[in-house]
């Protein structure tokens, strides 16, 4: 998938696990079917998850969840990753590691992509997307993020990547949401892309509501979602052609939202 990628398969993983946790060493350990581009998933035993960076520099996105999704996830409506245990770089693998508590739910599907299923209610969607990201903004800011000169643009928490392969649902209604990696203190529009991936037009004006954006915002966010999509394909278009679906989704909802002054 890159071109620096690390080189890991269940025969790595297993023997990291095993050195630094003996305990889990009886547990089946197995490459999960569905895996994002910045880390390599596999499930471990019924009830965890094991994350690898796949590139140079990943260690510092383990390290960032060990480190704040404590403090987060208490803020939020729902669920986010529980880090169990932080595996450190060796011979064989040189980034730090991590184990996370397994969460159950399904991807959302983004609409007209094949291999997703459908039936969710996108108003419901709508309005949970909207608890998450409010509830980020509302958490207290450092000072220091907030006294940095030359922007006069809000500050805010952000989780950075708040797209569908993001997300898990259950039971019709948002149930987690994973991979914090890009959490940062910024510019939180980044986070309102999703509403031109996993929102209808009709859902799109519940979230929009729901999350008390004016204009400026609400246009910010839609040029970050055309961003977002237009960078993914020359990268991932032959390496993941179901994310590539989805990104499409993404630029025509923002295009006909244009084309109709939304």
């Amino acid at each position: 998938m890159h071109a620096d990628e690390h080189r890991i398969d269940v025969r790595l993983v297993r023997g990291l696990v095993d050195r630094a946790r003996p305990e889990w060493a009886a547990l089946p350990l197995s490459p999960l079917p569905r895996t994002g581009s910045s880390n390599a998933l596999f499930r471990l035993g019924e009830d965890l998850v094991v994350r690898l960076p796949r590139q140079r520099g990943g260690s510092v996105t383990i390290e960032k969840e060990a480190r704040w999704l404590p403090r987060v996830a208490p803020a939020l409506p729902v669920r986010v990753p529980e880090v169990v245990a932080v595996g450190a770089p060796g011979p064989d693998y040189p980034e730090r590691w991590s184990v996370l508590r397994w969460l159950d739910g399904e991807v959302p599907d983004v609409a007209g992509v094949a291999g997703c299923p459908g039936g969710l209610d996108r108003e419901a969607l709508a309005r949970d997307l909207a608890a998450v990201v409010t509830s980020l903004r509302g958490l207290e800011v450092p000072e220091a993020a907030v006294g940095l000169p030359g922007s006069s643009e809000p500050v805010g928490w952000y989780h950075g990547d708040l797209l569908a392969e993001n997300l898990l649902v259950s039971g019709g209604r948002l149930a987690a949401v994973l991979d914090f990696g890009g959490l940062g203190v910024g510019d939180p529009t980044v986070d309102l892309m999703v509403a031109w991936e996993l929102l209808d037009a009709g859902s799109r004006r519940v979230f929009r509501q729901a999350t008390g954006v004016d204009d400026v915002s609400w246009l910010r966010g839609r040029a970050w979602a055309l961003a977002v999509a237009l960078m993914t394909f020359p990268y991932y278009w032959r390496t993941m052609p179901q994310r590539c679906a989805a990104r499409l989704v993404m630029a025509r909802a923002v295009l006909a939202d244009a084309s109709d002054g939304g």
